[in-house]
């Protein structure tokens, strides 16, 4: 027997005052093989929000060819999290000991400037140039 599985979403529109647009919307979406359950549009705030529903079957989740597909796709989804992560996890301890010690300054910045292999400084608005 196959497991049907069900994706509902829930899309925010920029446009809540145009009729044509909103049906053309929903039709677009039914369009498309979804399911419209409401929508809900605002003329005052100009946003429209489409609730829809899409049926997903258990074929489409079966998509990895054979068992070393699968390793790989397992490896490379290990594989990625390292680094990054544990870096922004550094991070984050550095800035709890700061907070704990309540340090509220950010050190010494000079400020450094772009581009000095330009030609011409660029102009600051609020200074007056001879």
């Amino acid at each position: 027997m196959r497991r049907i599985d069900h994706l509902v979403a829930v899309p925010n529109v920029s446009e809540g005052r145009d009729a044509a647009t909103i049906a053309g919307l929903a039709d677009s979406v039914r369009d498309a093989g979804a399911r419209v359950l409401d929508v809900h549009s605002d003329a005052v705030h100009n946003r429209t929000v489409v609730t829809l529903a899409v049926l997903i079957l258990e074929e489409m989740h079966q998509r990895i060819g054979c068992t070393r597909d699968l390793f790989v796709l397992a490896a490379a989804s290990v594989l990625e999290n390292f680094g990054y992560r544990q870096l922004n996890n550094f991070w984050r301890v550095l800035g709890l000991i700061d907070f704990l010690r309540r340090k509220k300054e950010w050190g010494e910045m000079t400020r450094k400037r772009f581009g000095s292999h330009c030609r011409e400084p660029i102009a600051d608005p609020g200074v007056s140039r001879p």
